[in-house]
């Protein structure tokens, strides 16, 4: 007699996060470069490994811009944001958690990301936007 065991997908159980991911970023389309040329969009690389596996070092992503008064992003999104001691050194993060005046960052790789359990919670003034796609 076969047992069956339950279905499960791949992937079930390997990433255990505070937060809930958020779906990973689509590829930028023809809109996306609509976008850029309309000055809606901003594009940025991704330096160093902190946000693997989601996103690779060198991989381009596609940035809604932030303005103070709008709504904060989800938790669980990209962002790129100034780094709050080194203004001059842009980071991109995944949202853990966020209030009113400031936001809690996380990279994805723990192991090779100094975010907000290392440097506190970042300003919202220093928000520059929402990663919206990955250009490929």
């Amino acid at each position: 007699m076969a047992v069956q065991r339950p279905q499960r997908r791949l992937g079930d159980g390997i990433l255990t996060t505070p937060f809930k991911l958020a779906p990973s970023l689509p590829a930028a389309g023809p809109k996306d470069l609509l976008l850029i040329f309309l000055g809606r969009r901003r594009l940025f690389e991704v330096q160093g490994p902190s946000m693997l596996p989601a996103l690779n070092p060198g991989q381009r992503l596609l940035v809604k811009p932030h303005r103070l008064g709008q709504a904060l992003p989800q938790t669980g999104s990209i962002v790129v944001c100034r780094h709050p001691t080194k203004p001059d050194l842009i980071i991109t993060k995944r949202l853990s958690g966020c209030t009113d005046q400031q936001l809690d960052l996380r990279g994805d790789n723990s192991q090779a990301s100094t975010d907000s359990r290392h440097f506190g919670p970042v300003p919202v003034e220093s928000l520059i936007g929402v990663a919206t796609a990955i250009v490929t």
